[in-house]
């Protein structure tokens, strides 16, 4: 499976709804019910990069809760459905709260050229989509644009930001 991954209190970031199966695109759309039916406002939808199994419900929220997708121009050119913000490296999301959410997009290619990871700087969590798993291993193909020198380059800049939390998109939280 992949995590989905929410961030924020009255206002959420809704990160890579990948869900594929009927199944679990009703779990998903139950669950943000009760999350609306909680009085919380849906933000925006942020992918970390194309691949199906992060995009799978995208136009499920989409249309079901009206949700702007936001995702890197390569990301944008890459998928089916309209992207309407391209997010950039080093560019910060402030979502509010107390204290407030700061997202920095942080482009981090190699798994995929326009994948990115969302670095949550207030409680110190990296959301780090396809970059680490836990546990597994993450693919990097050339036959589908992974580039190993850029996903090592990747994985060297995580490794030195500050971070408490570290949430791949395949498994559990890392300390």
């Amino acid at each position: 499976h992949t995590n989905c991954v929410l961030i924020g209190e009255d206002q959420l970031l809704l990160v890579d709804p990948g869900a594929t199966s009927p199944s679990e695109q009703a779990k998903l759309k139950r669950l943000l019910d009760e999350l609306l039916e909680m009085g919380v406002e849906f933000a925006a939808v942020l992918l970390t990069h194309s691949h199906r199994d992060h995009v799978g419900s995208v136009t499920l929220v989409r249309e079901t809760y009206n949700v702007p997708v936001w995702a890197h121009p390569v990301t944008a050119e890459r998928v089916t459905f309209t992207v309407n913000r391209h997010l950039e490296e080093n560019e910060v999301i402030v979502i509010p709260g107390d204290p407030e959410f700061r997202v920095r997009c942080l482009h981090t290619p190699g798994h995929d050229p326009g994948h990115l990871c969302f670095h949550e700087e207030t409680s110190g969590t990296l959301i780090g989509g396809d970059l680490v798993a836990n546990p597994g291993t993450i693919v990097v193909s050339p036959h589908h644009e992974g580039d190993m020198t850029h996903y090592l380059q990747s994985l060297e800049r995580i490794r030195d930001l500050e971070h408490e939390l570290l949430v791949p998109a395949h498994g559990m939280a890392l300390r």
